[in-house]
């Protein structure tokens, strides 16, 4: 017997199955490098999201931080009132304000600024500096008028209520301006001012 007349004739007519093209597999190369693109994409608006938010929160812990700044300065005001016409530079006071505004950004206008608690960081890494101008155009004794105009809030106290009948008593309380830097973790830096009312 004759082994190709074994094989029926409709085995050996059937197509043979054509060569794989590998259209299947572009497809599927091209969607998981867009997968891959859009997850790299997301990872990084997460990272980003997270850095500003963690950016914010020590903008504002270093804000915050600038509260003890300015507590410092004023018990200082109080405790030095008997000597605030004169300049201090020590503790960072000035008994004139300065004839042109500084850059407060700058490292050169916080050169002469007192740094609390000996420059030692608080528990956040806040580092806390203040400057105090006392709203004089010279040093010495403050006026509403010349020979050393000052910025000043007049008014009368209601005088002394142990005497019957007793006058008010006029005063005069001169402004400070006190300006206070922290500088705070990952070069967070924030500068704050305020104004306020001395005897």
């Amino acid at each position: 017997m004759n082994a190709r007349s074994a094989v029926p004739a409709w085995f050996a007519r059937a197509p043979r199955p054509h060569g794989q093209r590998g259209v299947v597999l572009m497809i599927t190369l091209i969607v998981l490098a867009a997968l891959m693109l859009a997850a790299v994409a997301l990872l990084r608006a997460v990272d980003t999201g997270n850095l500003v938010a963690g950016n914010m929160a020590l903008k504002g812990a270093a804000l915050n931080a600038s509260d003890k700044g300015f507590e410092s300065a004023l018990r200082w005001i109080v405790d030095n009132h008997g000597t605030l016409n004169n300049d201090n530079a020590a503790q960072g006071y000035w008994a004139a304000a300065p004839s042109s505004e500084p850059d407060w950004t700058t490292s050169a206008a916080w050169s002469a600024a007192f740094c609390i608690d000996s420059c030692v960081a608080d528990s956040a890494g806040n580092t806390i500096y203040y400057v105090i101008h006392r709203m004089c155009t010279t040093t010495g004794v403050p006026g509403s008028s010349s020979p050393n105009p000052c910025a000043v809030v007049t008014g009368t106290s209601a005088g002394n209520s142990s005497v019957a009948g007793s006058s008010p008593i006029p005063y005069q309380r001169v402004y400070y301006r006190v300006t206070v830097r922290v500088l705070g973790p990952r070069n967070t830096v924030s500068v704050v001012q305020s104004m306020v009312v001395g005897g």
